[in-house]
């Protein structure tokens, strides 16, 4: 990164965050946090200094570091000695692609396991995922659909008892 890149990435945050209640917990600060690295608010590469975040958000350091931690640990940002940590770089397109076969392979297993296991009821939930899905399907609802894709493959893992 040239030093010009290091000066615009200047240590001030603009963070959405409503932390109305007196203690900010590290599940707050982790949701805000993540979903500024989703939107590309905080882009890869970006230094996330402890001391600023708290501060922009009016908070202790406390909640921050625990949240920038598990960022940590589910990828999201990455320690950079000696600067501290920055916001993870993007997949490659090669890492997206291995991810999505590993993905797809998995899934398959769960299914086969979740047909050995699945209950009448079960059955009778992902039916009517599947109805759902095709009414919202006509009324172009895709944010509807996308939570019934979840609820959908959240059945079919309970099922298939993979822990």
């Amino acid at each position: 990164m040239s030093n010009n890149n290091l000066k615009n990435n200047s240590l001030q945050y603009k963070l959405k965050a409503d932390l109305s209640e007196k203690v900010a917990t590290r599940n707050k600060i982790y949701s805000i946090l993540s979903k500024a690295i989703f939107r590309g608010d905080l882009k890869p590469g970006q230094r996330l200094v402890e001391s600023k975040l708290a501060e922009s958000m009016n908070i202790s350091r406390t909640p921050v570091r625990e949240a920038i931690i598990w960022l940590e640990q589910k990828g999201l940002v990455i320690a950079s000695p000696p600067k501290g940590v920055m916001v993870a770089p993007l997949p490659t397109t090669e890492e997206l692609i291995e991810f999505y076969d590993i993905n797809g392979v998995l899934r398959g297993l769960a299914v086969r396991k979740a047909v050995q296991n699945i209950t009448s009821s079960g059955i009778n939930q992902l039916k009517e995922i599947i109805q759902k899905s095709e009414q919202y399907l006509n009324e172009d609802s895709s944010k509807n659909i996308s939570k019934l894709n979840i609820q959908f493959h959240l059945i079919i893992e309970k099922c298939s008892n993979i822990k």
